[in-house]
């Protein structure tokens, strides 16, 4: 049986081209849907230290070489207000 590697990206605000942070798993990630918050905070380096965003679409691309199975998950996103509420705390 083939190795399953599963790859996370999630693109920057308002962006389809600029993957904001990218993470690689030997297990699935949990299911990220539509309207969902993705909060940036603990993420090292990343630009928009302050910004929560709200997923607005999530693309699978599923893939297989000679070696491994890969099943990527490209999430979308759109800034929203840093309301209370919205930003759990880390």
């Amino acid at each position: 049986m083939k190795e399953i590697k599963h790859v996370l990206e999630i693109y920057e605000p308002g962006s389809a081209v600029d993957c904001w942070v990218a993470f690689e798993s030997g297990s699935a990630f949990q299911s990220i849907s539509i309207g969902d918050i993705v909060n940036p905070g603990p993420w090292t380096d990343t630009t928009h230290p302050t910004t929560v965003a709200k997923v607005t679409a999530v693309e699978h691309l599923v893939f297989e070489t000679d070696r491994r199975i890969t099943h990527k998950k490209m999430v979308y996103c759109e800034s929203v207000e840093n309301a209370p509420g919205l930003r759990a705390a880390i």
